[in-house]
C-alpha cells in the first residue's frame, strides 16, 4: 500500500522538485526572492492585525497597512538578495572563523540598513516628513535592532553554515516571519494605541466643555432671573412710592381746597 501511494505521488513529487530547481535557478532567483519577501511581509502584518483585532485594539482588517508591509517586501528582498551573493563571495566557505565575520559583518551592517529601508519606505508611502521618518528610524528602529540580536546570530550562523547561496534569502524570510510580525507592532501598534488615548482624551474634552458650558448656562440663567427679579422690584417699589406719593398729593391739594372753601363763606 505505500509502495502504491509513493508510486502516485513520484509524478507530483517529481514537478515540484522540477519547479522548484527553476524557481531558485540563477535566472529566476531575483524574482523568486523578492515574491517570498513580499509574500511573507503581507503574512506577517495579516497575523499581526489578527491578534490586534482579537484584543480589541482594531476594529478591521486595514489593506492599506498591508499594502505598504508588500511595498516594504519589495524593497527589501532584492536588497537581501544581492546582499547574500556579496557576502559570500567577500567570505567563501565555513570555516569557523569565517562564519563569526559574516554573522557580526550582518549584524552590524545589513541589520541597520534592512531596518532603515522598512521604515523609510513605509514612511514615504505614508506621506510623513524626513524629521518624522528619521524619529522612527531612531526610536522603533533602536529597538527593532535590539530585539534582532537576540534572535539573529545564531540564526544566521546556522544559515552561513548548512545552506547554499540560492536557499539564504528564503530561510532569512522564514525566520522573518515571527520577526515581520514584530516589525508590524513596533510600527503600528503603538500608533493605534495612541489614535485611542487620543479618542478618548477627546471625548473627555468635549464632556468637560459640555458640563463646563451647562455650568455656565445654568448660572447666567440664574443670575438673570435675579437681575430681571430685582430690577421687576425696584420698578415696582418705584410705582409704588410714585402712586403713594401721588395719592399723598392728591389728598392734600383736595383737603387746602376744602379748607379755603370754608374760610371764604365764613
Amino acid at each position: 500500500m505505500m509502495s502504491s501511494l509513493a508510486y502516485r505521488l513520484s509524478p507530483v513529487m517529481k514537478r515540484i522538485a522540477n519547479g522548484g530547481r527553476i524557481l531558485f535557478s540563477e535566472k529566476y532567483l531575483l524574482l523568486t526572492n523578492t515574491t517570498i519577501s513580499v509574500t511573507l511581509s503581507v503574512t506577517g502584518d495579516l497575523m499581526q492585525q489578527k491578534y490586534q483585532i482579537m484584543q480589541n485594539n482594531m476594529t478591521s482588517w486595514n489593506k492599506k497597512r498591508t499594502f505598504h508591509m508588500s511595498c516594504s517586501g519589495l524593497v527589501i528582498g532584492p536588497f537581501c538578495h544581492y546582499w547574500y551573493i556579496y557576502l559570500d563571495k567577500l567570505f567563501p566557505g565555513t570555516a569557523f572563523r569565517t562564519l563569526i565575520k559574516k554573522v557580526l559583518i550582518d549584524q552590524i551592517v545589513c541589520s541597520p540598513i534592512y531596518i532603515g529601508m522598512y521604515f523609510v519606505t513605509i514612511g514615504m508611502l505614508e506621506n510623513m516628513t524626513v524629521k518624522d521618518i528619521a524619529a522612527e528610524v531612531l526610536v522603533k528602529g533602536s529597538t527593532i535592532y535590539t530585539m534582532e540580536w537576540l534572535i539573529w546570530p545564531p540564526a544566521q550562523l546556522i544559515n552561513f553554515m548548512f545552506l547554499p547561496t540560492k536557499f539564504r534569502v528564503l530561510y532569512d524570510n522564514i525566520i522573518s516571519l515571527g520577526f515581520d510580525t514584530y516589525y508590524s507592532n513596533v510600527k503600528y501598534h503603538s500608533e493605534v494605541r495612541n489614535t485611542e488615548i487620543m479618542g478618548k482624551n477627546k471625548n473627555i474634552d468635549t464632556k468637560t466643555i459640555v458640563n463646563d458650558n451647562s455650568n455656565m448656562d445654568k448660572e447666567t440663567i440664574v443670575t438673570d432671573n435675579i437681575s430681571e427679579s430685582s430690577n421687576i422690584d425696584k420698578e415696582t417699589i418705584i410705582n409704588d412710592n410714585i402712586s403713594e406719593s401721588s395719592s399723598m398729593d392728591i389728598k392734600t391739594i383736595v383737603n387746602d381746597n376744602i379748607s379755603k372753601s370754608l374760610e371764604t363763606n365764613h
